[in-house]
């Protein structure tokens, strides 16, 4: 029974550790995992291909442009 309360209690202050730490990791993983690229959307082509103010378009992957 003491070891279920002693793991219980460790659950829970790695929770409230992450809780209070979530900008920090967040920032973290953004920053370190993130291959985003951003643009300034000029006109809008169709459902899922956009023009930047440069002229360059950009085909968005994962959507779907059929009307239900």
């Amino acid at each position: 029974m003491r070891k279920k309360r002693e793991l219980i209690i460790l659950v829970i202050a790695v929770f409230v550790l992450i809780a209070f730490n979530y900008n920090f990791f967040d920032g973290w993983i953004t920053k370190n995992f993130s291959n985003q690229e951003t643009i300034t959307v000029d006109r809008v082509i169709d459902g899922d291909t956009v023009v930047d103010t440069n002229k360059i378009h950009y085909r968005m992957l994962g959507i779907n442009n059929k009307s239900v």
